[in-house]
């Protein structure tokens, strides 16, 4: 996939050159979770979850990898989307939040580039 895979250091560029790389890969950001109730950042503290309309996403696009970041995409995608692990090529990709401290930057890289590349 074009530019990404060559480039470690996303964080660096403007919002805009950040589109444009992603457009060039063909590849789509979406939140599974649309809104939520949240005390603190922990995902374990989410409540009163609404969904995005995935379905309709997938209906209107052609698609066909599905990248979930972290474990709270994860499991919320095998809780409402069951059906989607099996027809998509899904993958549970390693959080990007800074709260998750026990990935080094190259662990993300590797894990992403993996499903991206």
């Amino acid at each position: 996939m074009g530019m990404f895979c060559n480039c470690k250091n996303l964080s660096d560029l403007d919002y805009s050159n950040k589109l444009e790389i992603l457009l060039d890969n063909k590849l789509a950001l979406w939140d599974v979770i649309a809104s939520c109730n949240r005390i603190g950042s922990l995902d374990s503290n989410i409540q009163n979850e609404k969904l995005n309309n995935i379905l309709k996403l997938l209906d209107n696009y052609k698609i066909e990898r599905i990248c979930l970041n972290g474990n709270k995409a994860y499991s919320a995608f095998k809780k409402y989307f069951p059906k989607l692990l099996t027809k998509y090529e899904c993958y549970k990709l390693p959080s990007t939040s800074p709260a998750n401290a026990r990935y080094t930057l190259d662990d993300l890289y590797n894990g992403w580039s993996k499903a991206l590349c």
